[in-house]
């Protein structure tokens, strides 16, 4: 069975040693691109971070993504990435003032961060997938685990 674009483009983007797939982006475009990510950032955070999580874990975690990825620690700030993370709960009102283009790159990152720990494969990869599409077609209202 071959794969749909978006299909494509969400499992490069989070998956380890594959490389984004900016081709399928541009035949995407930007809009639907971004639908996609977007999504692709709920669930992960759902997943990662569960209703309850607190600023402690949240720190931590942003400290394993500097270790994890030291060719740009010096870009996580850790009052953004909990923001990001909280923000998604509802709490829209932690995000502080920073760029559009850095807020992008961040959660960007964040989801490639928490999926590619999770390094999924085969049924389990095809499962977070078609729910990324689903929610970005707006069939999935709230995303669990």
């Amino acid at each position: 069975m071959t794969k749909s674009d978006e299909a494509v483009f969400v499992e490069s983007a989070i998956t380890p040693g594959m490389e984004v797939r900016q081709d399928i982006a541009e035949r995407l475009g930007d809009r639907r691109a971004y639908t996609l990510m977007g999504a692709a950032l709920i669930i992960a955070v759902k997943r990662k971070f569960p209703e309850g999580t607190g600023s402690a874990e949240i720190q931590a975690y942003v400290t394993e993504m500097k270790a994890r990825f030291p060719e740009g620690a010096d870009n996580f700030k850790p009052m953004v990435i909990e923001a990001i993370v909280r923000g998604l709960r509802g709490e829209t009102h932690l995000l502080p003032d920073v760029d559009p283009n850095y807020l992008a790159d961040m959660s960007f990152m964040l989801t490639y961060a928490i999926m590619s720990h999770e390094n999924l494969k085969g049924d389990d990869l095809e499962a977070f997938v078609n729910k990324v599409i689903a929610m970005a077609n707006g069939r999935l209202v709230f995303a669990e685990g």
